[in-house]
């Protein structure tokens, strides 16, 4: 999630509301982003609705990605540790080590089950395939 202003508190609220780990990086220009790395893949509708679910829970304006209503092939994002910026953060907001955050997400994977769970409960459905002009 892209979180339209720097507050780390706002992030934090953000990370509460969700169903397992997620992590805090300062972007490229200031503000912030949520990041979930899951145990295996999941459905981007999952994902995304249940993004945005958390971002109504706390009020935090966020852009969610993958939005699916906007996804193209050319949609892209800047992964975490990107040239010299971008780090993730600690509780206090401290920049942390690449080598020390791989360390720590390696055992804290997000349970794509639980996200599976969550979207159920939510009433989320797959989207529709889009019909072709024939």
């Amino acid at each position: 999630m892209d979180i339209d202003e720097p507050s780390l508190g706002a992030a934090r609220a953000l990370q509460r509301a969700l169903p397992g780990p997620s992590f805090v990086e300062r972007s490229g220009g200031g503000n912030l982003h949520v990041w979930v790395f899951f145990s295996e893949p999941v459905e981007a509708y999952v994902a995304s609705g249940v993004l945005a679910q958390a971002a109504r829970e706390t009020g935090v304006t966020v852009d969610v990605c993958p939005a699916l209503d906007e996804w193209r092939a050319t949609s892209h994002i800047k992964l975490p540790y990107h040239g010299d910026s971008r780090p993730m953060l600690d509780n206090a907001g401290r920049p942390v080590p690449l080598v020390t955050f791989l360390e720590a997400c390696e055992g804290r994977r997000t349970n794509a089950a639980a996200w599976r769970a969550s979207a159920q409960r939510l009433g989320l459905a797959p989207p529709r395939p889009a019909r072709s002009g024939r």
